[in-house]
């Protein structure tokens, strides 16, 4: 922006000041044979300094100043919604990050969480480095904790299938599709199969088409509470 500034200051027309500008900070100029021609023609016309021509010809990358502002305006923007927002600032970071997020074994307590921090910390380098994504949940899980905004477990009729949902403002519900071996595809389908009311067991899953290999996801998750095996009463239980 500033190439483009002087120059038109000199008077050169804004138009080739402008080419000129994304011409020179690309390093086009300094790549290549130097300015075009039409570009020195405009700049020699109004009397443009020659150390500034010379400069232009040996610039190999600008970093563009409104670029710069942006990415500084956006990082105070951020800033302040982590401050004054948290829950939905979280809520929204783990959607953008909802790939390292497992809702099978990441709902856990602030101890527990350490504990998995503390055992990617242990591993030789190249597993480690193969755990970063994990490794910066299981931080910003932490941090959460720390903040009183809590991640609940992933409820078998409340959690959406894709979504991170926002309850009470600062409880965050996961999606069904965050539950590990639970694809979205598997978890809209299940979502359908619930609309029907609430399963009186497992094998009234597996009548109402969930299929097995979801029941199990639920079941490693610890979410099918006391959910039984057969929809069968035995007298003897009565």
């Amino acid at each position: 922006d500033d190439i483009m500034n002087q120059l038109i200051e000199y008077g050169v027309d804004s138009k080739i000041a402008f080419d000129t500008m994304e011409f020179v900070r690309k390093g086009k100029a300094a790549k290549g044979d130097g300015l075009k021609p039409e570009m020195l023609e405009a700049m020699r016309e109004h009397n443009v300094p020659q150390w500034f021509v010379d400069s232009c010809n040996k610039i190999q990358y600008m970093f563009p100043k409104a670029h710069a502002v942006a990415y500084v305006t956006y990082a105070l923007r951020i800033a302040y919604f982590k401050l004054f927002y948290p829950a939905e600032y979280y809520t929204c970071w783990l959607k953008r990050n909802a790939g390292d997020f497992s809702g099978t074994d990441m709902v856990a307590s602030r101890e527990a969480i350490r504990g998995k921090i503390a055992e990617i910390a242990e591993l030789e380098r190249e597993e480690r480095e193969k755990k970063e994504g994990r490794k910066a949940m299981l931080d910003m899980l932490l941090e959460m904790s720390l903040r009183d905004v809590t991640v609940l477990p992933v409820d078998l009729y409340k959690s959406d299938p894709e979504k991170f949902l926002l309850l009470d403002g600062k409880r965050i519900l996961p999606p069904l599709s965050s539950l590990d071996n639970l694809g979205l595809q598997a978890a809209q389908a299940y979502a359908e199969a619930r609309e029907d009311g609430p399963f009186i067991s497992r094998e009234d899953m597996l009548r109402r088409k969930v299929q097995p290999s979801v029941i199990d996801a639920f079941a490693k998750a610890g979410i099918l509470g006391d959910l039984p095996e057969s929809s069968q009463l035995s007298f003897f239980n009565m």
